[in-house]
């Protein structure tokens, strides 16, 4: 018998987008992740960031997703999430915190589905990432 998926959204965890996570804009007048970090400046939006990874999501939601019956999770994550691509001063990796997610699931028995996404040259707003690579012309 298969077993019925029942999940939810976890975004603007590693994908900044001031409507899913204000706070992370708050006080900026910045739109994007690329206005942010051009707001902030290196330095203070690589904090920022840092913060915001510890903070949004942590072990205790994924015990309440799991006690109201969650049993999967999607987990937008960003085309640069394992590695830096280029020579880019601000680049969080988020591998790490990844890792817990997927250790948090395990121990939950809630499924991660990894969802790639910002690739360059694709759509959405948040393309326009600070690291995102220029194409020689």
């Amino acid at each position: 018998m298969d077993e019925k998926i029942r999940g939810v959204n976890l975004s603007g965890w590693f994908i900044p987008e001031p409507w899913v996570s204000p706070s992370l804009f708050a006080a900026t007048g910045a739109s994007s992740d690329a206005e942010l970090h051009d707001v902030l400046g290196s330095a203070a939006y690589n904090e920022r960031l840092r913060h915001h990874y510890e903070t949004f999501i942590g072990e205790g939601d994924f015990h309440r997703m799991s006690l109201i019956g969650l049993n999967a999770v999607r987990l937008p994550i960003p085309w640069h999430a394992f590695g830096s691509q280029g020579d880019a001063a601000t680049f969080i990796p988020a591998i790490d915190y990844i890792d817990r997610a997927i250790e948090w699931g395990e121990k939950y028995d809630i499924k991660v589905l990894l969802d790639l996404a910002t690739v360059p040259g694709g759509q959405g707003d948040s393309n326009e990432s600070t690291t995102t690579p220029t194409t020689p012309t």
